[in-house]
């Protein structure tokens, strides 16, 4: 019985420990798994050329709020850009140097590669997500 305890006592350190390593990333992807309301799939078609993206919104229904981030490994790193709006079946094209990081330095598509897009909206049945790997 003194060996289950001291077992137990080890195991909630290493967990904790864990966690502190892992930081707010963490956190944050398990709050994706927790947060209320349902979560819709959205069916953007999505084309990089050059230093545009283009952004077809393929639902039946408008997005809103919609949060693009392109090379985010965790909610912390790469660079994001906000539309108001997308209307269905709406296209909408804007330069890649509109995406900028939480310091404000913009994606510059001659030094970095554009590999992967996340899109997060509001939609009438809920949060939309969606992400892809674009090469």
């Amino acid at each position: 019985m003194h060996t289950s305890v001291w077992g137990g006592f080890v195991l909630g350190l290493l967990v904790g420990a864990g966690l502190v390593l892992a930081g707010p990333g963490l956190v944050e992807r398990l709050a994706h798994w927790w947060a209320p309301g349902p979560v819709v799939e959205l069916h953007p078609a999505v084309t990089v050329q050059a230093a545009t993206l283009r952004l077809i919104n393929k639902d039946t229904f408008e997005w809103k709020d919609v949060r693009l981030v392109l090379n985010a490994r965790t909610g912390d790193e790469g660079y994001a850009f906000r539309l108001a709006r997308v209307p269905a079946e709406a296209p909408v094209e804007f330069p890649l140097a509109s995406f900028t990081t939480s310091d404000g330095r913009p994606f510059d598509p001659r030094t970095t590669k554009a590999f992967l897009l996340s899109l997060q909206a509001e939609t009438p049945q809920g949060r939309g997500v969606w992400s892809w790997r674009l090469d």
